[in-house]
């Protein structure tokens, strides 16, 4: 689907440039922590399934798969992304890589049993939104492919006496 037109709030927390983690952290007001569900080490990538999820909160705010390519990594920073302790755009933040989101696609599906368990979700076969990412170093290469699959969201509310 069009990104414009992914309904309210999934057009916000989805159709930008920006990395997700950030995205996140500040639409939830608190720092992003990861949760490994399956990794696959390969010689030059990492690939995984993970859960985002709130540091205080441990509310899952994200699920999603990444294959991360390492070569384009200082050492120090490839390790740090072996170890799987944190989000990449927590990684590239802290390592100061600098890169770019490249947005693919945006779409619509209905959840999976895993998607609901790893994200909490109160009810089965509720219509999800997500999109497919792609991060660049500064150079063009590709740093990392990621899915990106957001929980329910609720809109935001509009305030009584202020609606039209």
């Amino acid at each position: 689907m069009e990104g414009e037109a992914l309904p309210s709030p999934y057009r916000q927390l989805l159709f930008h440039d920006q990395d997700m983690t950030s995205t996140l952290s500040r639409h939830h007001g608190e720092t992003i922590q990861l949760r490994v569900l399956e990794k696959i080490q390969g010689r030059d990538s990492l690939e995984r399934r993970v859960v985002l999820v709130g540091a205080g909160s441990g509310r899952p705010v994200e699920y999603g798969a990444i294959r991360i390519e390492l070569a384009p990594f200082p050492k120090a920073a490839q390790r740090a992304i072996l170890d799987c302790q944190h989000p990449l755009g927590t990684i590239l933040a802290d390592f100061e890589i600098l890169y770019s989101s490249h947005p693919q696609s945006f779409f619509r599906l209905t959840s999976t049993p895993e998607m609901e368990r790893a994200l909490n979700l109160p009810e089965s076969n509720l219509t999800l939104y997500g999109r497919r990412n792609r991060l660049l170093d500064h150079l063009g290469k590709t740093l990392a492919v990621v899915v990106e699959i957001l929980p329910l969201e609720r809109a935001p509310s509009t305030p009584k006496g202020l609606g039209s």
